[in-house]
């Protein structure tokens, strides 16, 4: 194993444990008065009205008066958002009705095409479907060319020319 594949392992663990860690954290009521939780984060510098939130997507989880809210950044070509994403979408199910989840594009430079994987996200979120896209993507990490982008749009159902004039829109 390389080191930077030790470093990205190690990175995707850390961020797991600490997204489980503050789900867990947060979600159990705290009955010490003595004990004083960090003033909450204002919503609106991370939940934005461009931000892909699944209260909105009546086919996933989410409510406004949730208690937690968790914000994910991230990039389609990055590994280590790659080894996160099933546990994301274990604690997405695991808290169904009790957390908001945010997904936010975060596609780092570093990676060839995660700016191109980004677009095709939000070209696919224009018509809808969003969170199919975004699954898709980090599923086929290693294929992320136009080319292949145009057949993950065919292959949800995406109308073919709204999907290439969005994505020629930047």
């Amino acid at each position: 194993m390389t080191q930077e594949a030790k470093i990205l392992l190690i990175l995707g663990i850390s961020t797991v444990v600490l997204l489980i860690g503050a789900v867990f954290f947060l979600s159990k009521s705290n009955n010490n008065a003595n004990t004083q939780l960090p003033k909450p984060v204002d919503q609106k510098i991370l939940v934005r009205e461009n931000s892909h939130k699944t209260a909105t997507d009546p086919d996933l989880i989410g409510a406004d008066s949730a208690k937690v809210t968790i914000v994910e950044f991230g990039d389609y070509q990055c590994p280590a958002c790659a080894q996160v994403y099933p546990v994301t979408k274990k604690v997405i199910s695991d808290y169904t009705g009790k957390i908001n989840f945010v997904f936010r594009n975060f596609p780092l430079p570093q990676h060839q095409n995660s700016l191109i994987a980004a677009q095709a996200a939000e070209a696919a979120g224009a018509q809808g479907k969003f969170w199919e896209m975004k699954d898709l993507l980090f599923r086929s990490q290693n294929r992320l060319e136009v080319e292949a982008l145009t057949g993950y749009a065919k292959d949800i159902s995406l109308n073919a020319e709204t999907f290439k004039t969005c994505m020629a829109d930047d």
